[in-house]
């Protein structure tokens, strides 16, 4: 479980290019 989340985490951080970090946050959350 928490290899998915680190993944995601990751990818999402990748994806927002430091355009959302926010978000990311708030979804590893």
């Amino acid at each position: 479980m928490e290899e998915t989340v680190n993944i995601l985490f990751t990818v999402d951080i990748s994806l927002a290019d430091g355009s959302n970090i926010p978000g990311g946050i708030e979804f590893s959350k």
